[in-house]
């Protein structure tokens, strides 16, 4: 005996028919309804945990954007589970399933943005009726490896009788759009480091909802190895939105969603060793749905070679030879600016390449006297439009006092850093600011090429100078 539905428009329906373990099956049907905006509700746990109450914008059976792979989950009370992914097709709406044993099971529904958010799982597919038109299926086996599960829509796990004879109507399971972490954006590579990429000190990545907006302060990430478990300091984060700019997702079909983009870095790295490690990032949004996604990566400890002095032969005349000219080292340079109480100056940043070297990244903090200097914002310069540049007040969410500007420009296609203005900050001096010069300080630089290698660089300070009255 079997049921069917719709995946693709307003319903779906799950047929069971004889199981396994010696008993007979009946049928089940239920309604997958997708979260359409935003909702304030509380976070479902576990089977028969009452359902929120949807907002304004309440559920449909239209899928939503961010979901172009369906996974449905099935575990039977006697220990027997399957799971099988199907896409999002609009030329097939129906799904029926065989061989789930009667008695009681729990269903989870999720959505995934792409088959890479997905992680692999060591789970037999669940089986499709061959005389029913189904959706294009696959078994849950592939995906990516080493990641957590990343979805853009999970439903609560469901419990449900699945009777020995007929058909029980479970009536709608809400899925509910929840916290995911983007694999990539407009401007690029999103993800950093990307799973089972390195990573030696930067940490950036978005956090995206398709129901509703992140709770920015409920972000976090940490770098997990071991025993260790060590904190990413978060700078101020910038907002993205499909619907406006600048937006979290390009291509032909957009995701539809809002997000926040982050930009960190590892606090104490002297409690990680060069080796295997996984980015653990967190985040709820505004509905009470909360996301821990983890993923392995290398962290990595940039080194330098040094290449060893030959020892001479007693027994031959040495050949003398000219000393190898050295490479001159990259020269990062602030520039200040004089301005005068009430009014705003700008602060630049250049990098000078000397020939023949290649700067793929570069990371850089600059002090300054908080009490005088108020930092307004910064902007990357033409130039290096394709790179993305990141940049934050420390210590890391401070409104007033911040004394430290971190700034971090990565690659996007591989194209080096030219010699150029790297970026722009506005600026402006306490009304009461007493004549004089104020130091802008390099507290540290960092230049790597695109092998991530070290690279000589040298940061030249500058100075904001406020005149006399």
């Amino acid at each position: 005996m079997s049921a069917a539905g719709s995946i693709v428009a307003a319903a779906l329906a799950l047929a069971a028919c004889g199981g396994g373990a010696g008993s007979s099956g009946g049928g089940l049907a239920f309604r997958a309804v997708w979260e359409r905006a935003a909702i304030i509700a509380e976070q479902p746990v576990g089977c028969g945990m009452p359902r929120p109450t949807a907002g304004p914008g309440g559920f449909g059976a239209e899928i939503p954007a961010a979901v172009s792979l369906i996974q449905i989950q099935i575990e039977a009370a006697n220990g027997r589970a399957c799971c099988v992914r199907l896409e999002k097709r609009a030329d097939r709406r129906r799904v029926s399933f065989v061989d789930v044993p009667a008695g009681q099971a729990q269903v989870t529904i999720s959505g995934f943005a792409g088959l890479e958010y997905a992680p692999r799982l060591a789970l037999p597919e669940c089986r499709l009726d061959p005389a029913a038109d189904n959706p294009v299926s696959s078994p849950c086996t592939g995906g990516s490896p080493d990641i957590s599960p990343n979805p853009s829509f999970q439903s609560a796990p469901t419990c449900v009788d699945i009777p020995s004879a007929g058909t029980r109507d479970a009536g709608n399971i809400s899925i509910f759009a929840r916290p995911f972490v983007l694999l990539g954006d407009c401007d690029g590579p999103q993800l950093v480091p990307p799973p089972r990429g390195t990573a030696s000190a930067t940490i950036a990545f978005t956090v995206a909802d398709a129901g509703g907006a992140i709770r920015p302060d409920s972000i976090r990430a940490a770098v997990l190895q071991g025993s260790q478990t060590v904190e990413v300091a978060l700078g101020a984060p910038t907002s993205c939105d499909d619907g406006a700019d600048p937006k979290c997702s390009c291509g032909a079909e957009p995701l539809q969603v809002t997000g926040v983009r982050n930009l960190g870095r590892i606090l104490d790295r002297s409690l990680l060793q060069p080796g295997p490690a996984r980015l653990q990032i967190s985040a709820t949004d505004l509905g009470g749905q909360t996301t821990e996604f983890t993923y392995g990566f290398t962290y990595a400890i940039p080194t330098v070679t040094e290449t060893p002095t030959p020892t001479a032969t007693p027994s031959l005349t040495p050949i003398p030879t000219e000393p190898p000219t050295p490479t001159p080292p990259i020269v990062l340079r602030i520039i200040g600016d004089r301005v005068v109480p009430g009014e705003v100056a700008s602060l630049n940043v250049s990098l000078e390449v000397p020939r023949g070297v290649s700067v793929a990244a570069l990371e850089q903090q600059i002090g300054f006297v908080a009490t005088v200097v108020r930092l307004s914002g910064c902007v990357r310069e033409p130039a290096i439009r394709d790179h993305r540049f990141f940049w934050g007040l420390d210590p890391p969410g401070c409104e007033f006092g911040c004394d430290i500007l971190h700034t971090t420009i990565l690659p996007v296609d591989g194209s080096p850093l030219p010699s150029t203005v790297l970026y722009t900050c506005g600026f402006s001096v306490d009304d009461e600011a007493a004549a004089g010069t104020y130091p802008l300080t390099c507290l540290s630089a960092a230049a790597t090429d695109s092998e991530n290698q070290r690279l000589p660089l040298v940061c030249i300070p500058g100075q904001v100078e406020v005149p006399s009255p």
